[in-house]
Order: structure tokens, then sequence, then C-alpha cells
């Protein structure tokens, strides 16, 4: 069995392509919508939700049959038609180093997409290498549960505090020791969030003044 490692990629500005235009395209557009990508879409025929996202200038859309050229110079190719002959020939005109996706048969690329859970600067990703879909499902269930909606907003500002220590006048020991105590629950409390947040930005603004923290 190949192995797969998760990773995360950057496809801010790079060209995304989709050989497709029915729902499983509608899925992967969905997901490659937040990522800043250029997303081209090619299929003679599109969804009224692909449709909507060409109308609104998020994704182009070549209305035509997959040409080898569709794909020269793309960074993700995605394939997405229920077309086994069409479907080969992608992976056959595919530029060498090209991420491809097959959304038919995983096997056929080299990248997988897995089940995702989003909660700001979280980022949870699940996948069983297609051993079963109803698991990934379940576990991703179970996550929402735990990280509530809301769960994003703690995550920031914990990313802040970060920054923030960074430029202090603290030593690193006690950064290491003060970014443990923020995993505790007590401060998922806004009030609690805020005095930190007060406390390390007066300690920036006066490296010489002695913080106290209560």
């Amino acid at each position: 069995m190949t192995r797969f490692i998760p990773l995360m990629f950057d496809l801010n500005n790079k060209n995304i392509v989709i050989i497709g235009g029915g729902h499983v395209a509608e899925r992967r557009i969905r997901l490659l919508l937040e990522s800043g990508g250029k997303i081209t879409v090619t299929s003679p025929k599109i969804t009224q939700e692909i449709r909507n996202y060409w109308e609104q200038g998020k994704v182009n859309w070549l209305k035509k049959y997959f040409e080898p050229n569709d794909i020269s110079n793309a960074f993700l190719v995605i394939i997405a038609t229920n077309n086994p002959q069409v479907n080969e020939l992608v992976l056959q005109y595919a530029p060498k180093n090209t991420l491809i996706n097959d959304a038919t048969n995983a096997s056929n690329g080299n990248i997988h997409f897995p089940t995702i859970m989003n909660r700001g600067r979280l980022t949870i990703s699940v996948a069983t290498n297609g051993a079963s879909p109803k698991l990934t499902k379940q576990i991703k269930q179970q996550l929402e549960a735990t990280f509530p909606e809301n769960y994003g907003e703690y995550v920031d500002f914990l990313y802040e505090c970060r920054e923030l220590l960074k430029n202090s006048p603290l030593p690193k020991e006690e950064h290491q020791k003060l970014l443990k105590q923020l995993l505790d629950d007590d401060f998922h409390s806004k009030t609690n969030q805020q005095q930190f947040l007060s406390w390390l930005k007066n300690l920036q603004n006066n490296e010489k003044g002695q913080g106290d923290l209560n």
C-alpha cells in the first residue's frame, strides 16, 4: 500500500484545472475557493452551482472538451469526469511533477483530498486511505462536537499572544511557560483572554516595567 503523508499547500495564485463540470467538481471547488488559487473548469457542460461561481467571477470556465494544452501550466489537476477515456488522457498528458487528484479513482493520482474540519486557523484533516469514508465522516462529526464553531476565536487569541511574546522583554524560557499556561481551560474565557492580552501589551510598551500577572 502506498503511504501518503499529510501536507498543507499554499495554492494562492496557483493554476488549478478541474476537468469535468458535475457534482464531484462542485465539491472540489467548494473546498478550493478559499485557497486563493486560480480555478479553471474545463467541461462542455457545468452544473448550476458551478455556473453561479463562474458568473460571480470565482472560477474560469472553458466550455469545451479536454485537450492536452488545457493542463500545460497547471500546478494542480483534478480529474472529475465520468468518462474513463477522458480521465486516462488527462493522466497521460499531465506535465511531470504536476499534482494530480483523480476524484473517480484515487489510486491514479499522487494526492488525496482528506476530510477537513476548519475552525479559523485550526485545520484538522482525517483520512483512511479509502478504507472507510463513513468512518472519516464519523470522526469529523466527533471533532466538530469537541471543537465548536467559536473555537477559532480561542486559536486566534493564542496566535496573538505568541506574536506579542516574540516582541516582549521576557526570556524565552518564560515564553514557553506562558504559552503552555494558555492551554488551560481558564483561557477560554473572554475576560481572562483580554486581561492577559492587556498585560502582554503593557510589557511591550514598557520593557523596563515589571508585569504582574494574576
